[in-house]
Parts: structure tokens; sequence; C-alpha cells
């Protein structure tokens, strides 16, 4: 009878450790899951807020870049020819110290293809034949603008020229082309502008923008600036982070994760394999194809929203599951052996009586 009793014993501890086992692997993968669900909703959560406030950058960027493009459309339009060079020379030089610090140069070229004004004065850039390059040649077929951006210097700038036209009043019958305002802007400070509260070090996010050959124009580390990513981002040792990059450069929204050497930014500068998650959107600028990139450290966003103490749930229901399983273990164990002692004074006692 004892063995019988202590084999049920033994059995039903068993029996209470698998189930024990079980609740706790099913607890797990529950918390885990739901951990990784919440996770994936909070990334496109971001990703969705991101892409919103890229295209609000990219507004204000356009803008920025719109004020000196419609300046010089206004000047562009002629009445009198024969005042043309004394009025551009005048109304150029009001455009260039206007915007300064934004516009580094305004030159007139006539239809010929040579500069007849140039603001500030150089005497090196002054009748010079500009009639080969494609700015000028585009504007006398009949484009209506020429938006480039290039790299000097580490600066990035831009070329935006208008046609000069003459009123077709006056001249009804003749060519209304009487030449080019081509102007370089000076993006640097335009990005500055207004994305510089972003790679302050007042956040640990910061904004990247490449253009549509995968030219880096604007990120917080200067030295990338001019650089093809494929410089920056060796392809075999981050191949996530090469594939999240060309995704961007494809032209649509959306968001990737991808692990990189450090993120230079505050206390992340030092450490290794940053992991991070990228959102990215195209800049809607006149002719230009852009990109923006927001980046961020995943660790930063997941521990902002407090998605992270599902985890510390997870141990702590794990611990609470566990620390019951031992006391019911415990419990049992101690009542089994309480009556195996009352059921041997018992049997001896009624084997006394017996005699």
């Amino acid at each position: 009878m004892e063995e019988k009793i202590e084999m049920i014993g033994i059995k039903a501890v068993k029996i209470i450790l698998c189930f024990a086992v079980f609740l706790l692997i099913v607890t797990a993968l529950f918390n885990y899951f739901s951990y990784s669900l919440v996770k994936e909703r909070l990334m496109e959560s971001y990703a969705e807020l991101r892409e919103n406030e890229i295209k609000e950058l990219s507004f204000s960027i356009s803008q920025a870049i719109d004020e000196p493009i419609l300046a010089m459309s206004r000047r562009g339009m002629v009445y009198d020819i024969d005042k043309c060079d004394k009025e551009l020379n005048l109304s150029l030089r009001t455009l260039k110290y206007g915007m300064n610090g934004v516009v580094d140069d305004v030159i007139y070229i006539n239809e010929k293809g040579m500069a007849e004004v140039v603001i500030p004065y150089s005497e090196n850039k002054l009748d010079l034949n500009y009639s080969n390059e494609p700015f000028f040649m585009e504007l006398k077929n009949g484009e209506i603008r020429f938006i480039r951006d290039y790299v000097n210097n580490g600066s990035i700038k831009l070329i935006i020229a208008v046609p000069v036209l003459l009123a077709k009043e006056c001249n009804p019958n003749g060519s209304n082309f009487k030449g080019v305002i081509v102007s370089t802007l000076d993006m640097s400070n335009i990005f500055d502008l207004v994305l510089g509260h972003f790679n302050s070090e007042k956040t640990p996010d910061y904004v990247a923008v490449l253009n549509s050959e995968g030219n880096i124009l604007y990120h917080i580390n200067n030295d990338y600036i001019g650089k093809s990513y494929s410089e920056v981002v060796d392809k075999a040792v981050y191949p996530a982070a090469w594939d999240v990059i060309n995704k961007s450069l494809e032209g649509g929204e959306g968001y990737g994760v991808y692990a990189f050497y450090s993120h230079k930014k505050g206390i992340y500068e030092q450490q290794q394999n940053v992991t991070k998650i990228m959102a990215y959107g195209p800049m809607s600028i006149k002719d230009l194809r852009w990109t923006m990139q927001i980046i961020l450290p995943l660790n930063e966003l997941v521990d902002y929203s407090g998605v992270s103490y599902i985890l510390y749930l997870t141990l702590f229901n794990l611990f609470i599951v566990l620390i019951i399983i031992i006391s019911f273990v415990i419990l049992l164990t101690t009542g089994l052996s309480h009556y195996k002692r009352h059921y041997k004074i018992d049997y001896a006692g009624h084997q006394r009586k017996r005699r």
C-alpha cells in the first residue's frame, strides 16, 4: 500500500511538472510572438509618421528652391531688348544679394551662348562660351527650366537655369529666345536650414539625402557628402544595409532594418553593429529625383515606445509561474510525506490491536 501511494505521488509530480513545462513554453511563445507583432506594428507606424514628415520637409526644400527660380523667371521676361543688358544687370544683382548665402552667382548668357553679365563680377567667367552646355541647349530648344545637382569641394550645388524671352508683342515675327539666366545655389545652407534640427545632438535620429545615382547630398557625417553610398557601405560586410538603401532609391516609400558598424551620434558613435531602422521616401522637387532617409537606432524606438516591457513582463510571468509550480510540488511532496508517516502510525496501531 505504501509503495502504491508513493507511485501515485511520483506520477502526480511528473504530471504537474510536465504541465508546468508546457505552460511555461506556451507563455514564453505567446509573449514572444506578441512582442514580435507589436514591434512590427511599431516599426510600420514609425515609418508612416516619417514618410509624412519626409513629404513636409520635401515641400519646404522645394519652396526654398522655388524662390530663386521664380525670381529668375520674372527677370527673364524682357519687353525692351535694347535695355536688356542694363536691366538684367541691375535686377540680377538684386537677386544675388537678396539671396546671399543661398545663391552663389548669377550669369546672363545671350542668345549666342556668350556670358554678358556675371554677378559677382568675375573676369574669368565673362565672355565665356556656354553654347554647348546642356542647360543652354535644352532651354534654347524650348524647355522652361533646367535643374541639376553636382558636388563641388564637398558641397552640394544646384545649377538652375531659365530662358530669357522677349515678349511676343515686341517681336511677333522673330525668335523670342534671347538667352539664359543661370545661377548656382548652395544646397548645403538650404539643407541645414530645413533639416539641421534632425542632425543636431538633441535627438538620436538623423537625415540623409541621396540623388538618383546614389550620391550622398546630405548626411550627418560630412565626410560622406559627395560620395556614392557604394563607397561608404561595404556590400560584402553589410548586405542588409546595401539592400535597404538600394530599395530606397527605387522611388517608393517604406522602411528597412539593418545593422551597421556605428551610428555617428551621441552614445552610439563608438558602438559596433548598431541595428537601425530607416524610413525613406521620395522628394518631390521639380525635375530632381532625390530620396530622403531618416535613420534611428532600433532600440531607441523600442525603449521609447515601451514595447520592451513585454519582454520584462514575459520574464516576470515565467518567474511567477515557476514559483507557483515549485511551491505546489513542495506542498505535494510534503503532504505525501505526512500522509505516509501517518499511514505507518495508523497501520502499526491497527496491527497491535489485532494482536
